[in-house]
C-alpha cells in the first residue's frame, strides 16, 4: 500500500466537497473518512447511488482508523 501524502488532484477533490457540505448543510468536515461517512449516511439526499464498492473501501477506512486510536492508546 502506498505511504505519504495523496495525489493533489484527490486532495483537491475532498476540499472542494467538503466545502460544499459546510457550504450546503453547515457541518464541518475534518478529512476523507468523515467526507465518506457523511456521504454513506446521506446517500439517500445526494441524488445519485454509492457504487458498493464505496461501502466496502468505508468499512476498510474505518478499521484503519478503529486501529491507529487504539495503537495511540
Amino acid at each position: 500500500m502506498r505511504k505519504g501524502a495523496p495525489p493533489v488532484m484527490m486532495k483537491t477533490y475532498v476540499q472542494t466537497r467538503a466545502e460544499n457540505v459546510k457550504g450546503i448543510c453547515g457541518e464541518e468536515i475534518s478529512g476523507p473518512t468523515e467526507l465518506m461517512v457523511w456521504m454513506a449516511e446521506h446517500e439517500d439526499e445526494l441524488g445519485y447511488e454509492l457504487p458498493k464498492s464505496f461501502h466496502k473501501e468505508l468499512e476498510k477506512w474505518l478499521e484503519r482508523q478503529e486501529k491507529r486510536e487504539r495503537s495511540k492508546k
